[in-house]
């Protein structure tokens, strides 16, 4: 079979995403702050087959209950990879095969080979993507397959449909997102009705055995968080205050500068070129728009998950918008005006979106060299039981790192009181009163308290007021701090 020049152009493409995300993968040893809840699961599952559902470590002792799906393939490549170089490149290399779908589902759109690939490339650089890239993330894999599943439901064959069923069994065993995906076919379903365009019996059918198959495998693969939470499963039982601040933090124009500007508005345009022409291929995309979207605005999901998902629909109906453009600057006299409006557009799409994108990328939070100096120190110096009192941020680190207990880190879900364990923890780092501090020291059983630049600028204090007392002894003295609490409750 014959190698095309689109097909070519294609792969080039794809390298390049991959080298980028790589390059920036290994400019640190190190991951994400989160990235270590991961890690420990895919090290204990290599080690002893099964996940890591019973942790002694988050939270003093807890219970996790999630889908493995992720960490039982990375630890799967492990076994053919050095596991630091698993962690490093099979993550991206899912993320990098995104740049093929969205290809492919452009030019399902189009049918338009030159705007597709334009359209990948988009879709390659999106900055809070691409800042993903020292991440080992669950989105690196599933944002892949929903647009998959997506895009098989726009182009639904008697292949594709046992395709997406097997996809959806992939996304169910890999995230709860499957039911925000289903909540977009939904409205799909329902955007083609009230447009006129009947769905086929066959797409119906598929979407609602999804839709049945995706919630009840949730209901019980959950059922003991939505028993624990109620309604607050939906926000995993993400704390009040942490929700806000995902929100307060990040501004509208900053928003738009995660997504990209060009991509944006040449997104929104796609989403009126599609419903001005009832295009009913772009309708799953526009759906899926609206469903997180909505989710985002009434603080239902992380701040960081809606927007790649928007960002990614939005460059896929793009598409729509340089497709029109394109074929208006083809009637004109001037012969290369298309080919001039796509260098005009990679490069406002370089310099608005990509350099700015790495930037993005290059702030992403990671442990510094001062703070796993100080974590390693703990792990030698300090009781195997030792309980550590640090920000949220950095719990799932410090359990990785020193293999001793925290008071909190991101993971929330099944955590009762977490709104109290908050505020107890940000009130440890704020009070300057031993005696205000003590019951909490004392419930929480701490061993350690932690005061580096980063929980200062976090907790937004400037030192631990009460570290002077005569039984908070500083331990362990750089740029960090570590205090050892060694009062009992006559002190």
């Amino acid at each position: 079979m014959k190698v095309g020049k689109h097909e070519i152009i294609l792969a080039v493409i794809f390298c390049l995403v991959l080298t980028a995300r790589l390059l920036l993968a290994f400019s640190s040893s190190e991951f994400t702050f989160e990235s270590y809840f991961s890690i420990r699961q895919i090290e204990h599952i290599k080690e002893t087959g099964l996940p890591l559902y019973h942790d002694a470590l988050s939270y003093g002792g807890r219970e996790y209950f999630f889908p493995p799906l992720f960490h039982y393939l990375l630890a799967g490549f492990s076994f053919l990879i050095p596991f630091f170089y698993t962690l490093k490149i099979i993550p991206n290399i899912f993320a990098a095969s995104l740049v093929l779908i969205v290809y492919f589902f452009s030019l399902k759109l189009t049918e338009n080979r030159t705007v597709a690939l334009i359209t990948c490339f988009f879709a390659g650089f999106i900055p809070i993507f691409l800042a993903e890239s020292l991440s080992v993330s669950l989105e690196s894999f599933y944002l892949p397959v929903f647009f998959l599943i997506l895009y098989l439901c726009v182009d639904m064959t008697e292949k594709n449909i046992t395709i997406i069923l097997l996809l959806t069994i992939v996304l169910v065993l890999t995230s709860a997102i499957s039911i925000i995906l289903v909540i977009s076919l939904l409205l799909y379903l329902l955007f083609t009705k009230i447009e006129g365009m009947s769905p086929s019996k066959r797409e119906v059918e598929v979407v609602l055995f999804s839709t049945f198959l995706a919630v009840w495998a949730n209901l019980i693969l959950y059922k003991k968080a939505l028993i624990a939470h109620n309604v607050l499963i939906i926000t995993q039982n993400i704390p009040t205050t942490i929700i806000t601040q995902f929100f307060s933090n990040l501004t509208f124009v900053e928003s738009f500068y995660t997504i990209g500007i060009v991509t944006l508005l040449l997104g929104l345009y796609g989403i009126y070129y599609a419903l001005k022409t009832k295009k009913k291929e772009a309708f799953a995309l526009t759906s899926s728009v609206a469903t997180f979207f909505v989710l985002l605005l009434v603080k239902l999901i992380p701040l960081h998950i809606g927007l790649m998902f928007i960002g990614i629909a939005l460059v896929l109906l793009s598409s729509l918008a340089l497709k029109e453009i394109m074929e208006k600057l083809s009637n004109v006299k001037f012969t290369k005006a298309p080919s001039t409006f796509i260098a005009f557009i990679l490069m406002l799409f370089i310099g608005l979106t990509i350099l700015p994108g790495l930037s993005l990328t290059v702030n992403t939070a990671i442990p510094t060299a001062e703070e796993k100096e100080a974590w390693l120190w703990l792990k030698e110096n300090s009781p195997e039981d030792a309980t550590i009192l640090a920000s949220e941020v950095e719990g799932h680190a410090i359990n990785y790192y020193t293999h001793r207990k925290n008071v909190i880190d991101t993971n929330f879900l099944l955590v009762r009181d977490i709104d109290k364990i908050v505020s107890d923890v940000h009130t440890l780092y704020a009070t300057p009163f031993l005696t205000e501090a003590l019951p909490r020291l004392q419930l929480y059983h701490i061993s350690y308290i932690m005061m580096s630049p980063r929980i200062t600028e976090h907790m937004n204090i400037e030192k631990l007021q009460y570290g002077d007392a005569r039984c908070i002894t500083p331990v362990y003295t750089t740029t960090i701090t570590i205090y050892k609490v060694g009062c009992d409750e006559n002190s």
